[in-house]
């Protein structure tokens, strides 16, 4: 299963929902939000929209797919801190153009 973790996205129009979108607990449900994405040729499923998260993440396997050969990671100086509270380091930083609809948006991972 693959996840990718997106927050911050710039507003471009507002993210709305059809009535059949509503799940049947209807608009108070507290499930999270996944969309899909759209990031070179690639179509990217199971993207998780949440603006609390202060990073983006973005797994390893991924990236090596989204990313020509010579795109390389910049260096970042982000600790990481794990639910049980040890750090992480990241791998480092990227910023790709990612397709959310009908809108381009470059994060940084």
């Amino acid at each position: 299963m693959r996840l990718i973790l997106v927050n911050n996205i710039t507003r471009k129009g507002h993210l709305t929902f059809s009535d059949d979108e509503i799940p049947a607990e209807g608009k108070g449900h507290n499930r999270p939000l996944h969309i899909l994405v759209k990031c070179g040729g690639y179509m990217i499923a199971r993207v998780l929209i949440n603006n609390g998260l202060s990073l983006n993440v973005l797994p390893n396997a991924t990236l090596d797919k989204l990313t020509p050969m010579d795109a390389q990671l910049g260096a970042s100086s982000i600790v990481v801190r794990a639910f049980d509270g040890s750090k992480r380091e990241v791998m480092g930083e990227i910023t790709l153009p990612i397709l959310i609809g009908p809108a381009m948006f470059n994060i940084t991972f």
